[in-house]
């Protein structure tokens, strides 16, 4: 039987694709230039890779159709794997690895929550189909040219180069590691089309007393009623994606002025970089390792803070323009059928501006809130500010230029001047929510007893630390939020800004402890942040999908450890020290002596001796 010739049109079109979209990646970083060979290199190791493949097939398939199918299926991972890295710093083989192991409801969820149409999606899918059969057609093409001036080699020939490629990027690696541990390594081996190099640093590890134990009845709060001489209203407000330095009087002036009248702090974070996770924390203050516990789904009694509440004579009433099936959230936080809520006002249709929706609960809540005053716990859900950020755009923006679409072509670039205009309509979108919160002010004028309490559930990052939007790593602009409370009329809190640390999970405990006029007991890992003494730490964890929190920091506002475990944290003994930054996220010269004297004992708190 004749040899065949190799598609070496075929081939080269791939190895042309995929060098030029690894290398396009890397030229949107810094400090780029030995990074390139690695990318080449990968890249060409790869497509001798599959011409050896193509070979083999050929002996038993007259037509390598599986070797284009595969061909495509990683053309179409890497053009994917691109946004995925620059944007949410996680590969297309973690997310289809997550993908696979979510139920239905929830994939819909994402994709309701990545603002991209459905119709778009089936698009997606049905261009991705008709690129393989057109692909199926191109091979047969450029394989009647490639016989047409033949190129024969054996698989000898081929193993020959591919293992001196392999060695000649070996050698690379070795002679440039210590150059390349100057960076951030990680950053730029996440670009590579195999996420590694053959030559990596050493990891770094932290060894533990014991894992984190997972939760058990006895860990959880006890529900009992509260003797209280006053049930004054609350009102906790979490809007979405929320960055506490874009609080000023040109963006949100109703805001600002809440927050120069009401109880702040210098530094505020997130327990989380993602929704679910911040919302459990917020309203269990436990950490945001324990979202997904097993014993909380099979009991799925919601959040116990709010039961406590409601046996102590509260009416809950909520009022969402997020999807609160979000993960399943509307059942962790209020129990099974939602059967914590009193009143429930949703806005969830995809087919109304997010804005419009916002508008609209916040309006029913005005109108509740006129009505038997005292003894309610009033849930505001906010979504404008979430991507790609929604406001009456049809009007003058208050802030310019904009785009009337989120071009996320665009927004992958180093563009200045459209990340200025992503950064506007993020201003837009916060402005608009802000005059919602200047009518709700008007209206709480009346009730001076009322708590209030205003967060956001994480972030925003505009490329300040290489990545855009939230939830892809823990940098600051993720993880600072604001977080202002009006407890009454107590001039003791008003205007007050404490020189110390706060998080999601203090909140419940900080209003307990205002209702009680005394610190309240019971199993939970937040603290009142009346409290004269605290834990000056907070645990923060990165979104990892469906999947328990593996990366996580420990935060002491000045400084932030990171860290990863290899598998969970109920079951490592050991941990990754994944780098110590200063909270602004500088690098640092002395991290070991940082760590050894400031993080350490924090640890020993997170992951405590069992004996």
């Amino acid at each position: 039987m004749k040899e065949k010739s190799i598609n070496y049109w075929f081939f080269g079109f791939y190895f042309l694709w995929i060098s030029t979209l690894h290398i396009v990646h890397l030229l949107l970083k810094s400090n780029v230039v030995i990074w390139y060979v690695d990318a080449i290199g990968q890249c060409a190791l790869e497509t001798i890779l599959l011409m050896i493949l193509a070979k083999l097939l050929s002996l038993y398939i007259p037509f390598a159709v599986n070797i284009v199918g595969l061909s495509l299926f990683l053309i179409l991972a890497y053009i994917i794997d691109f946004p995925l890295i620059r944007l949410m710093d996680i590969s297309f083989w973690f997310a289809l690895n997550f993908m696979l192991q979510e139920g239905w409801d929830n994939i819909l969820e994402l994709l309701y929550a990545s603002n991209i149409s459905l119709t778009n999606w089936v698009l997606l899918v049905f261009g991705s189909v008709i690129i393989l059969i057109s692909s199926v057609l191109c091979f047969k093409k450029t394989q009647y040219w490639s016989d047409k001036i033949p190129l024969y080699l054996s698989f000898h020939s081929l193993i020959v180069l591919l293992g001196g490629s392999f060695l000649l990027l070996c050698g690379w690696d070795l002679i440039t590691l210590d150059r390349k541990m100057l960076d951030n390594i990680q950053a730029y081996q996440k670009i590579l089309p195999w996420k590694t190099t053959f030559f990596v640093k050493e990891k770094e590890y932290l060894e533990v007393d014991q894992p984190i134990l997972a939760l058990q009845e006895h860990n959880l709060l006890e529900i009992e009623k509260l003797h209280l001489n006053a049930k004054p209203d609350i009102y906790l407000f979490i809007v979405e994606s929320l960055r506490e330095d874009f609080i000023n009087h040109e963006i949100a002036p109703y805001l600002n002025s809440f927050k120069e009248q009401a109880l702040s702090f210098q530094l505020a974070l997130a327990n989380a970089n993602a929704t679910h996770l911040s919302w459990f924390s917020l309203f269990y203050s436990q950490l945001p390792f324990h979202w997904n516990s097993l014993l909380l789904k099979q009991k799925a009694m919601g959040s116990p803070f709010l039961q406590i509440l409601k046996t102590s004579g509260y009416r809950i009433h909520v009022y969402a323009s997020s999807r609160l099936g979000y993960y399943g959230m509307g059942e962790s936080l209020f129990g099974r059928n939602r059967e914590l809520i009193d009143k429930m006002v949703t806005q969830d249709s995809v087919a109304v501006p997010t804005y419009l929706k916002d508008q609209a609960v916040v309006n029913c809540l005005i109108e509740d809130m006129q009505q038997n005053k005292g003894g309610r716990v009033f849930i505001t859900f906010l979504d404008s500010t979430h991507l790609d950020y929604s406001w009456p755009i049809e009007k003058k923006s208050v802030f310019e230029p904009v785009d009337q679409t989120l071009n996320y072509l665009k927004a992958l670039s180093n563009n200045k001047n459209y990340l200025e205009k992503i950064k506007n309509r993020y201003r837009n979108a916060l402005h608009f929510v802000d005059t919602l919160f200047g009518k709700f002010f008007v209206a709480l004028e009346s009730d001076e007893d009322a708590l209030v309490v205003i967060t956001g559930d994480h972030g925003e990052e505009f490329y300040e630390q290489g990545h855009l939007f939230h939830a892809s790593h823990l940098s600051y602009p993720q993880l600072h939020i604001p977080l202002y409370y009006r407890l009454g009329n107590d001039p003791k809190w008003s205007g007050c800004t404490l020189d110390r640390l706060s998080s999601h999970m203090d909140i419940f405990p900080t209003l307990f402890h205002y209702l009680l006029k005394k610190p309240f007991i019971g199993n939970y890992e937040g603290q009142s942040v009346l409290e004269e003494s605290h834990w000056p730490y907070a645990v923060i964890t990165r979104f990892n999908a469906c999947f328990s929190p593996t990366e996580f920091c420990i935060h002491d506002k000045e400084y932030k450890a990171i860290f990863r475990a290899e598998k969970d944290v109920f079951s490592c003994k050991r941990l990754q020290l994944i780098d110590v930054k200063t909270w602004h996220d500088d690098l640092l010269a002395n991290k070991e002596q940082i760590l050894e004297e400031r993080f350490k004992p924090a640890l020993k708190k997170v992951f405590p001796s069992h004996e």
